[in-house]
């Protein structure tokens, strides 16, 4: 179709993390931070001291910060049949046996710091 495609893994969003500087923010903070704070202290996919995944935050931030992201332009196939049917592949270009331009921009790394200091600043306003 051509719309334009963004893809984010977990490869980059298990480095975007609420840390104790995001603890220390939101114990500080109004009735609005207390909240998140409990909502997220009750979460049981990490702690702030191993860093609290913010998974669904990413492509969020991408819209407003690309520049926190390093992005690399991919091939992508999506398994059609079998077990594996509805898998997504990311093919890096080293494998590429045709002359196909890749069309996915792949999320490879993310600058956690910049990311966590964007996050503060917003859940702060």
């Amino acid at each position: 179709s051509g719309v334009p495609i963004t893809m984010m893994g977990l490869n980059v969003t298990n480095k975007a993390c609420a840390t104790k500087k995001t603890e220390a923010m939101l114990k500080q903070g109004g009735r609005i931070q207390e909240m998140l704070y409990g909502i997220m202290e009750f979460y049981k996919g990490g702690t702030f001291a191993s860093g609290i995944r913010l998974h669904d935050v990413c492509p969020i931030c991408y819209m407003v910060h690309p520049e926190f992201f390093t992005m690399e332009k991919r091939y992508l196939e999506v398994v059609l049949e079998g077990p594996a049917a509805g898998t997504t592949v990311m093919q890096p270009n080293l494998f590429q046996t045709d002359d196909r331009e890749p069309k996915v921009n792949f999320a490879m790394d993310v600058d956690s710091e910049a990311f966590e200091d964007w996050f503060i600043a917003e859940i702060s306003k």
